[in-house]
Order: C-alpha cells, then structure tokens, then sequence
C-alpha cells in the first residue's frame, strides 16, 4: 500500500506465495486479496481469499477449501464476498457468495454451467451481482 504519489509504501503481507487484486471494502477498512496456497496444483494452483483490516492489522482467512477462489467483489450492504471458483473435484467454473468471516458459503450457480466461459461477479450499487 502507498500514497498517491507512491510514497509511504508499507507492506502488508508477507507471504512466501503470491498475493494479488487487492480490492476495498465499502467502509475502506479491509482489503480483500487472492493468495496462492499451492501454486503448482494442475497448472493453475489452488487459491484463497484473504481479508487484512487496516484498523488492527488483523488477517483474516475468508475461504480455503483447496479450490481456486479468485475475483472477490464486497458485497455493498452485507460486507459478504462474492467470487469465482474453480472446483477440482467438479472440474467447474461457478459464482459463489461468503460471509467476509467465512462462514455462509453458498454457491450461486451449478458446476460446469459457465465453463466455456469466465465468470466474473460485478456487483452493483443495490447488492447483486
């Protein structure tokens, strides 16, 4: 993280794996990222999705299940997170939706509905994707 101007950068991760697409929550005191867990996993590698609160420093694991759960968009009124995922025990592309604690995973669509395609959740202003 750092200034406009690039200056004041501070680190706030410091994992072994890559973390990437951070993105801000509605109140601007998280930020939800990818990580890699396993970045050798079947080509693409398995990812979660990690929540820093910039108020305590605080990291929060939101979902790791040994998927890829990419693309996290906040939720504008729940502060829940909807993301694709990849499943490997399907082999499917879906939208799914969780709680930014973690808990309340639900999936949106069936496996392998979407896979011909990416699938990206764009949430609006009033909460749905």
């Amino acid at each position: 993280m750092a200034a406009v101007d690039g200056s004041n950068e501070v680190r706030l991760t410091f994992d072994e794996l890559r973390d990437q697409s951070p993105t801000w929550s509605p109140d601007g005191r998280v930020i939800l990222f990818e990580t890699a867990v396993d970045p050798n996993h079947r080509f693409v590698g398995r990812w979660a999705l990690r929540a820093y609160s910039l108020a305590d420093a605080e990291l929060t694991t939101v979902v790791s299940d040994g998927n890829v759960n990419i693309v996290g968009r906040w939720h504008p009124k729940t502060g829940g997170v909807f993301f694709r995922r990849f499943e490997f025990g399907t082999g499917g592309h879906r939208l799914a939706y969780v709680d930014a604690d973690g808990t309340g995973l639900t999936m949106l669509t069936p496996p392998g509905e979407y896979d011909d395609v990416h699938i990206d959740p764009i949430v609006g202003p009033n909460g749905l994707p």
